[in-house]
């Protein structure tokens, strides 16, 4: 028996009729008294009102949908509690867009879309998530039942599950139901015909998990059928875990290979072989979307031409590339020059290697340099990241964080420790003899940075406390103190210098108490101005990553990878902070380094050895990485 009638008021919103209903809520059409527009209004399921959980859910798809604007997410008007005339107690509401249409699963009843449909459908898709992703939304239950199709377009509905990443999952179990797939009930969310491999396994759900739960709707979307299936849900489990779906072309000859290709990616049970971002794979299907023709594999021709194939293809490719490159560096126009691709790898090491720890990356972001441990001892390798060899650095046998390159690429610093001694040492970067910057006793601390008036910057540590940040120069001499201590304050330490562009500023970290965790995650930015040698906090709690030349700080609050807009001359932030997430395998990423020029490389690090996970022997590589967070930025409200 529905919950409400026609006639029935939440507030100001007069109930016309229902709509559906699920394991969670009753949806009804309803006017909008105030407005005099026709609304969608969702009530939790009596039965669930009582449940904390579930209403955390509930609220949580409405932050979920409030906190991303997007013309292919269903919109959000009001979140409300009220008692209609009809109960005997209030009910939770969420007032959203009314959408005319059907949902994929609806459209699927008389068969699979047309393969253009099926493109066009996947790329609004595939903008809304991407959009959702950038603003550390992951879906989390993606499936053609929450996907509409409307006269303006695709809405994705139904973000009950969505949350934003994090570590791990701690969501308690999910009772939502429908009538054309099975719910998994446990410690694992989702409907399972369209869940990844890792939520099955109640592991780490990141936005590598929406993207297969999108490849499966498009493979059901282009062939009619799911791509995982069974006659009970251990068969179902099965499948995902051990089965490849059959090529899409066998089911459709029509079907472009590359679109095979696509899908089979989405649909890789390792996260790290899938596409690592869906704008990654917005873009690859945007192409498709713009190429996509009735025979496979061949690239449409011009109006009028028969088709270019071959060598043909390739030339009158490249012939358009520089007339279209070289009019845009002639005029100039911003909004029609597409920044440069992010592209994004891991390097890993042989089975008997260890990472030391030790990462830099050049300031160009055209090399890498990682310590690696093996039975010989620890030293430094290179590798330019155009290239799939690593070599080790002569010089470098028993070198530990910090490694630093200097800011014209050439050279590095790094440090030596005998017993209580600590030493920092120059070397070319293709090794060679070294040169001595300094020696001290205690702990130099792991970051440091070289600034462009060729001298070290570096904190050190001691059981009594720590320093501010110390500068030498690179060929040696007597340290100076940068910035002090304020006991006021309650100063234990600074850390980790970062140069401001184009200014003589320094940004670094302030933290209290000590340097354990629970102290870093409660640190202060701050602003260092050699003028005037004023101290002033930006941000807190923050602990500094990286500076974007847009003025932006990359810095992480307890955890989670946060940006913020910074006025360096006033010392405030301009903005509310974004947050970002990187993936990986792992539970956290144990350390990262960011060139000038936007190379983001990073190690994840496994939550316990009781887990068991072996330790960790990949790095995380994305080239081009702060030309995509310049474009979030532009798109950001």
């Amino acid at each position: 028996m529905a919950m409400l009638s026609p006639g029935d008021r939440l507030g100001p919103y007069e109930v016309v009729g229902a709509l559906g209903a699920g394991g969670m809520g009753e949806v009804y059409r309803a006017t909008d008294t105030r407005l005099d527009r026709t609304v969608a209004v969702k009530v939790l399921t009596a039965h669930l009102a009582d449940s904390p959980e579930q209403r955390e859910r509930f609220e949580r798809e409405a932050r979920a949908i409030a906190a991303v604007n997007h013309p292919n997410i269903c919109a959000l008007y009001d979140l409300g509690r009220e008692r209609p005339p009809s109960a005997r107690l209030p009910m939770d509401f969420l007032v959203m867009e009314y959408l005319d249409g059907e949902t994929v699963a609806q459209r699927l009843g008389s068969g699979p879309l047309p393969v253009a449909d099926a493109l066009r459908t996947a790329v609004e898709i595939a903008e809304a998530l991407d959009t959702a992703h950038r603003q550390g939304i992951v879906h989390r239950d993606l499936k053609p039942s929450n996907v509409m199709l409307t006269g303006t377009g695709v809405k994705l509905l139904d973000f009950g599950l969505a949350k934003p990443h994090e570590t791990g999952l701690s969501d308690t179990q999910s009772s939502a139901k429908t009538r054309t797939a099975l719910t998994m009930d446990g410690s694992i969310l989702g409907t399972l015909h369209y869940m990844s491999p890792e939520q099955l396994a109640g592991k780490l759900a990141d936005a590598r998990s929406d993207i297969f739960s999108f490849g499966a709707t498009v493979y059901e979307m282009v062939t009619g059928r799911r791509p995982f299936d069974g006659d009970n849900p251990a068969n179902v489990i099965g499948a995902i875990l051990r089965d490849t779906p059959a090529p899409l072309r066998h089911t459709n000859s029509s079907i472009p290979s590359r679109l095979d290709r696509v899908v089979g990616t989405c649909l890789a049970k390792d996260p790290d072989d899938r596409w690592q971002t869906m704008r990654d794979l917005k873009r690859e299907l945007r192409w498709m979307c713009a190429g996509e023709s009735d025979e496979p594999g061949q690239v449409p021709a011009a109006a009028g031409r028969g088709p270019v194939t071959g060598w043909r293809f390739a030339v009158s490719l490249l012939a358009t590339v520089a007339v279209v490159l070289g009019t845009a560096w002639t005029l100039k126009p911003v909004d029609d020059v597409p920044p440069p691709s992010v592209h994004r790898f891991t390097i890993d090491l042989a089975p008997e290697q260890s990472f030391t720890g030790s990462l830099a990356v050049s300031p160009d972001g055209r090399h890498l340099v990682y310590g690696v441990a093996d039975a010989g001892g620890t030293r430094l390798h290179a590798r330019a990241l155009d290239s799939y060899e690593a070599r080790p650095i002569p010089g470098t046998e028993g070198a530990t964080a910090p490694v630093v390159f200097s800011p014209d690429g050439q050279r590095l610093a790094f440090q030596l420790r005998d017993g209580e001694q600590w030493s920092v040492h120059q070397i070319p970067v293709g090794g060679g003899s070294r040169l001595r910057i300094l020696e001290g006793e205690g702990t130099l601390y792991p970051l440091a940075g070289w600034l462009p008036d060729d001298t070290f910057v570096y904190s050190v540590l001691s059981e009594a406390g720590g320093s501010g940040l110390l500068q030498v120069p690179t060929t040696g001499g007597t340290p100076r103190a940068l910035t002090r201590l304020d006991e006021q304050r309650g100063d234990h330490a600074h850390l980790l210098p970062i140069v401001v562009p184009g200014r003589d500023d320094l940004i670094f970290t302030i933290v209290q108490g000590g340097t354990d965790l629970e102290n870093l995650w409660d640190g202060k930015a701050a602003v260092y101005s050699p003028a005037s040698g004023e101290v002033r906090v930006i941000v807190e709690p923050a602990f500094g990553l990286g500076y974007l030349d847009t003025d932006h700080l990359l810095y992480v609050d307890h955890g989670s990878l946060l940006l913020v807009g910074v006025d360096p001359d006033t010392a405030t932030t301009t903005g509310a902070p974004m947050p970002l997430f990187l993936p990986t395998r792992g539970a956290s990423v144990g350390g990262a380094a960011i060139s000038e020029s936007g190379t983001l490389a990073y190690i994840g690090t496994f939550r316990a050895a009781a887990a068991g996970d072996a330790p960790s022997r990949r790095i995380y590589v994305a080239v081009n990485w702060f030309e995509e967070l310049k474009t979030l930025l532009q798109a950001a409200p």
